[in-house]
């Protein structure tokens, strides 16, 4: 399939919390395995759409017997795809191998996607019951499209909880997928991983779809591979999962879909969600030497691959570095914990967003926006409920920036100003870009995290191929200020935020979001012509001779004139026989065969003699009507006309030949009306006479019954052959009933036996 052509279709989903922001039309997705021990299903695939329907194919490219998921989704929508049915070739596991289980979300428009894990022991009937499920291991993992994938990752995790030990098959991990055939990727391990040592870099090959799973082998905070590095020759993108973390009584999973080095930045806010638990921590990961980080009034000095843990009290924390920096938010409601990887404030952030609450427990937005923004808020076209008097300063940004925390109680408990479950709900600011986090769920259950936010960054492929004279889209993203594209030096006069082409070459595009200019480029080529040969010369057969239309070669998929998809055809008459096939690649080419099925003979036998004779004397002349090149007759003769005696049936068939074709004919002679039935017969052994033989009996068409004068039957027979010899029956006189198995025609009468 030409996976960078969008004539596709997708999936089926089952929300929770659900964003427009980090959006795209293509994600690839990594799932985690989750232990059984705690919970790990069900899993659900979330997609919403913007301002355009979209149809969408969920696929696992290294897994051919993976079947492909298809939907269509209306604008501003979402779906649930629940592919709990599938967990087994869904998550990454087992570890320290190559695998085939990374998921491709492709659409043909922009979407916003995440994946959740439930985590329930409630097993849900319907749909409607997952608004009721009180998840126990959960978090959700929002895909972030282009910005997930590049060629350098640093690992950021949290170093401060341990799994729960008395689950065996709680682990921390990162999980990566390739996106393109033979990428080399190089770990070095900053821990020991299942199979390798620490600071030991190794590499492994994938495919495109292949996954790997790099798992700690020790559940202790100090045992995590935390700043662990991770390079590749190809786009990659990496999953962080901490199975089943323990915080006071409870426990719960966390983990997110990372962002490479390119797309991090070096300003952050964290908005504190566990109020007096005081479980928030954040953890920063520096990727240079020598980083200075300000937090609020303190001042940390970090280096390369070197894991900060903050513990954070206030309500809020200021962060600035002066180099690039992965922030790890681990969040929560009392001590059930999530995790999320947060945007940076820079050249991030999106105008609206869609969310909605995936079931009836505690829910929450954070909100970071613009100083001056905060009177613009809507949700849903009303700012009841996002008033500017709950936006409090960040301090330490001089007065730039703003966060505010809308907290929904359990939808039952008072379901009055409160956001209904399972409803679309847009948050809009008319003026400024902001960024917005959802967390869900409940202080003694399960907890989920993640934060909706656009980058501004652009991630193009280095190449894209297609098929000549279809069209290639090139997606820069949306919620960017403004787009400008180039096609090699010459501008292209298109202001949206996708380009679409059918002509190969290197197109440019530069975008502006919050001042911020970022640039990209993409070379498109074209995928190598299809040169094999399709179909064969035109051909002929006579038309009562079956013939087969087979391809020179094999491809991908076949489709004929007639729509149907078998790779041969069985052409009925004569005509233009056209087949489209697709490659490998998803290109498509016609051929044409011209068929003409050949008029055959049509033979006819005649009867040249009286058909009473033939019955009683057993001789006719049969005779073909036409002139043929060549006869062959049922006895072997090879004339016209032939004189016969009596088939066991009474059919007599001939083959004839024209110049080209063959043919049949058949004659049946009824000798019905001319049928004697004896009233007398012998059966002494002289062999004269010794059955009862009816003269000019069509041996395959009747059926007789002979009975006793008293009724009982003595003899039947289906059919009748003339061949009964009255076998231990006494002479006498004996009645018989004679049926045509044709007309049921029945002839009755006597007859003696005398020996």
């Amino acid at each position: 399939m030409n996976l960078l052509k969008l004539n596709l279709l997708l999936c089926i989903l089952i929300f929770t919390n659900l964003s427009f922001a980090q959006g795209g039309r293509e994600f690839w997705f990594a799932a985690p395995e989750v232990t059984k021990q705690h919970a790990d299903r069900p899993i659900l695939l979330r997609l919403s759409t913007y301002d355009q329907a979209a149809k969408v194919i969920i696929s696992q490219p290294a897994n051919s017997s993976f079947s492909s998921i298809t939907i269509s989704i209306s604008a501003n929508s979402l779906q649930t795809v629940d592919l709990t049915s599938r967990i087994n070739s869904i998550e990454t596991w087992p570890e320290n191998q190559a695998l085939n289980t990374g998921l491709f979300i492709q659409s043909t428009s922009e979407l916003s996607a995440y994946y959740e894990v439930l985590g329930s022991t409630d097993v849900p009937s319907t749909p409607e019951e997952y608004d009721y499920i009180r998840a126990t291991n959960s978090d959700l993992f929002v895909l972030k499209g282009n910005a997930a994938l590049g060629t350098k990752f640093f690992i950021p995790m949290q170093n401060f909880w341990w799994n729960q030990e008395s689950l065996n098959n709680a682990w921390s991990s990162f999980d990566i997928v390739a996106t393109e055939n033979n990428t080399h990727i190089t770990i070095t391990p900053t821990e020991n991983i299942v199979g390798h040592k620490k600071s030991i870099p190794f590499t492994i090959i994938l495919n495109k779809g292949e996954t790997y799973s790099a798992r700690s082998t020790s559940q202790s905070p100090v045992g995590r591979p935390t700043g662990s590095i991770v390079t590749s020759d190809k786009p990659i993108a990496i999953t962080y999962k901490d199975d089943s973390i323990f915080s006071g009584k409870n426990w719960d999973l966390i983990g997110d879909q990372l962002i490479p080095v390119e797309n991090l930045g070096k300003e952050y806010i964290v908005i504190k969600a566990s109020k007096n638990f005081n479980t928030d921590r954040v953890f920063i990961l520096a990727t240079e030497k020598n980083t200075s980080m300000y937090i609020n009034n303190d001042t940390i000095n970090l280096d390369s691959a070197i894991n900060y843990n903050y513990h954070l009290i206030d309500s809020f924390a200021y962060i600035r570095t002066t180099a690039p920096v992965y922030v790890l938010h681990v969040s929560s409601f009392g001590n059930e914990l999530g995790a999320a990887i947060l945007p940076p404030i820079k050249c991030t952030g999106s105008k609206n967003t869609a969310f909605v609450r995936s079931n009836h427990e505690q829910f929450a937005l954070n909100i970071i926006a613009k100083t001056g923004s905060e009177n613009n808020f809507t949700i849903n076209g009303s700012n009841k409920l996002v008033p500017a008097s709950l936006f409090k300063d960040v301090k330490g940004t001089n007065g730039e920036w703003k966060y505010a925390q809308l907290v929904f109680p359990d939808y039952d408990e008072d379901p009055f100003n409160n956001l209904e479950p399972q409803k679309t709900y847009t948050l809009k600011n008319t003026s400024a870009d902001f960024q917005l986090a959802t967390l869900s769920g409940g202080s003694i259950t399960g907890f989920r995290y993640g934060y909706f936010s656009g980058f501004g960054s652009i991630n193009l492929p280095a190449k894209g191929l297609f098929c000549k004279g279809d069209s290639f889209t090139i997606d820069a993203g949306q919620n960017k200020e403004s787009y400008k594209w180039k096609f090699g030096k010459s501008e292209i006069s298109n202001s949206n935020s996708t380009l679409t082409t059918k002509d190969s070459g290197l197109y440019v595009v530069e975008v502006t979001k919050a001042n911020c200019i970022f640039r990209d480029s993409i070379q498109l080529d074209y995928f190598e012509p299809i040169n094999k040969p399709i179909l064969g010369k035109d051909t002929s057969s006579c038309e009562n001779v079956p013939i087969k239309l087979v391809p020179l070669n094999v491809f991908n998929a076949y489709k004929w004139q007639d729509n149907s998809t078998n790779r041969i055809m069985t052409p009925s008459k004569s005509g233009n026989y056209i087949l489209e096939i697709t490659d490998n690649n998803g290109c498509k080419k016609s051929d044409t065969l011209i068929y003409k099925a050949i008029s055959i003979p049509k033979p006819e036998i005649i009867i040249q003699s009286s058909i009473e004779e033939f019955c009683i004397d057993s001789v006719i002349k049969l005779s073909v009507t036409k002139e043929f090149k060549n006869y062959k007759w049922f006895n072997g003769e090879t004339t016209q006309s032939i004189y016969t005696n009596h088939t066991s049936d009474n059919v007599y068939s001939v083959l004839v030949r024209d110049s080209i074709c063959v043919n049949s004919a058949n004659k049946s002679i009824d000798c019905t009306p001319y049928i004697q039935i004896p009233n007398v017969f012998t059966p002494n052994g002289d062999h004269v006479n010794d059955t009862f033989h009816i003269l000019n009996l069509d041996l395959n068409n009747w059926k007789i019954s002979i009975s006793s004068r008293w009724g009982n039957q003595i003899f039947n027979a289906n059919p009748y052959k003339n061949d009964w010899s009255a076998s231990n029956t006494p002479d006498g006189m004996y009645f018989y009933s004679l049926q045509n198995l044709s007309s049921n025609e029945v002839k009755k009468g006597w007859i003696q036996v005398i020996r």
